[in-house]
């Protein structure tokens, strides 16, 4: 079976194949190398860094290259809990945190590459904690810029919000008595 889509352009009468589907061949995606660090005072404080790297120059998808070019992210940010074990304080129990990014997107664009930053906040509400079990609603906020109007681009700002949920459950605990 072969499923093809066509595109007509309107000003130009020919149908021209946009894509295939079944059709075989080969992609080829590089890898990457990333290095962290992590110092925290147990549940009260963290503080990291993050440096990743990746050359998407060599990508091919079908034997064809595309317009990517070398990729390098660096990330550093923190939390705080004021006071985990807080039984009368909701905001004592809250985690608060903050990062920063900065870096070269992988995307390269008539020649140039587009640079990406911005700053994250968010927080996490404890939902229940026991013995075995630890949720937390997460919420983060993140202000960023991508791209530069050098050679004739354009750069954006974005915002985005976003909303998860964490489950931490220790399952394969030995008992001490059957």
């Amino acid at each position: 079976m072969r499923w093809e889509s066509y595109r007509y352009d309107i000003t130009d009468p020919y149908f021209q194949v946009d894509s295939v589907v079944d059709a075989k061949g080969k992609i080829q995606i590089p890898g990457q190398a990333a290095l962290g660090l992590m110092l925290s005072q147990g549940d009260y404080w963290q503080v990291g860094a993050d440096l990743s790297m990746s050359d998407w120059s060599n990508f091919r998808s079908y034997e064809q290259a595309d317009s990517f070019g070398k990729q390098f992210m660096f990330k550093f940010g923190g939390a705080i809990t004021p006071d985990i074990n807080s039984v009368n304080n909701y905001w004592k129990r809250m985690t608060f945190r903050a990062g920063v990014y900065t870096g070269q997107d992988l995307v390269r664009l008539n020649g140039t590459s587009l640079s990406r930053s911005g700053i994250t906040v968010g927080l996490g509400y404890p939902i229940r904690r026991t013995n075995n079990s630890i949720g937390q609603l997460n919420a983060v906020l993140e202000f960023g810029k991508r791209g530069t109007l050098n050679n004739g681009l354009v750069r954006e700002g974005y915002t985005r919000f976003a909303i998860g949920f964490t489950v931490n459950d220790k399952w394969f605990i030995k008992r001490k008595y059957d």
